[in-house]
């Protein structure tokens, strides 16, 4: 359950930069992401989910509806965009352009950071 992180794989740097990009704007540990990634399916969603309950609680907030609800949905959108470029830009795709030194060595392997075995799964390497 969650722990990616540390290798090369694709995967594993998505993983890291997620922990990270939790950490620093919203003071999230990787656990804390790890969380929101099983209860809903990523852990951009958890985040954004957080962002709509902190406005629907927020019972200081002397704004009409119309002007709440905007406001919350321009915060999800800068953290969508900020999430998705923080993320994956700077994701090193290396990995899915490597070959092996000799094409018949059948027990050579690439590791892309991707398991066939983990299909259909939403657990973490």
């Amino acid at each position: 359950s969650g722990g990616g992180g540390g290798g090369v794989g694709i995967e594993s740097q998505i993983i890291d930069n997620t922990y990270t990009f939790g950490r620093v704007h919203y003071g999230l540990t990787p656990e804390d992401c790890d969380t929101m990634y099983r209860m809903y399916g990523s852990t951009v969603e958890g985040i954004r989910q957080m962002i709509l309950l902190a406005a629907t609680s927020d019972d200081d907030n002397d704004a009409t509806d119309d002007t709440l609800l905007m406001s919350v949905d321009e915060k999800v959108k800068e953290m969508m965009d900020r999430y998705y470029t923080e993320v994956y830009d700077n994701i090193d795709l290396s990995p899915l352009t490597t070959t092996t030194s000799s094409s018949s060595n059948d027990d050579a392997k690439v590791d892309t950071g991707y398991s066939s075995e983990t299909v259909g799964s939403i657990e973490r390497r």
